[in-house]
């Protein structure tokens, strides 16, 4: 009996581990698919629009505008590329360092890969570029991206995964 007790929990370890592969695997290709997309949006964009021209797509509501934004959100902190930069490679590693404890959660894991996204194709730009390219206009707020848009999303989803854990 000893030997099957033993089998049995090798075997429910190995099925953990291989689930735990799966997350990562399914995560890391949610992960590497936003930052794609946030890079291909970008560079069609760029190309589609020539920087600081707008192209409507919906009238009165949604413009492809092309605007290079040396900041971050509403304009803060322009021209700051070098200290930007370094702050988007500490807050990579603090979040991927907290990846245990998003991990527990549907709400958590989902809000940690867009944040981590969002934030690597933002930073991909402001190395590659100096600054990020933004161009989703929808003419009652300031033009984002795609990446911009991950962060915000992945910033509700924590929210929605804190205040379902303290309301309990």
């Amino acid at each position: 009996m000893q030997g099957y007790a033993w089998n049995a929990k090798k075997k429910r370890n190995m099925t953990i581990r291989n689930k735990n592969v799966l997350d990562v695997l399914k995560f890391s290709a949610i992960f590497f698919g936003i930052v794609l997309l946030d890079q291909l949006t970008k560079f069609f964009a760029a190309n589609y629009v020539s920087d600081g021209m707008s192209k409507e797509v919906i009238k009165n509501f949604l413009n492809i505008t092309s605007v290079s934004n040396t900041g971050i959100a509403f304009g803060l902190f322009r021209n700051s590329n070098i200290f930007l930069i370094i702050l988007s490679f500490l807050v990579l590693i603090t979040l991927f360092s907290f990846r245990k404890v998003f991990f527990e959660r549907f709400f958590s894991k989902v809000g940690l890969i867009l944040m981590l996204s969002g934030i690597t194709g933002n930073l991909i730009d402001r190395i590659r570029l100096g600054y990020i390219v933004d161009f989703i206009d929808l003419n009652f707020w300031p033009v984002f991206n795609l990446s911009d848009a991950s962060i915000f999303l992945g910033v509700i989803f924590l929210c929605i995964q804190y205040f379902s854990r303290s309301v309990r």
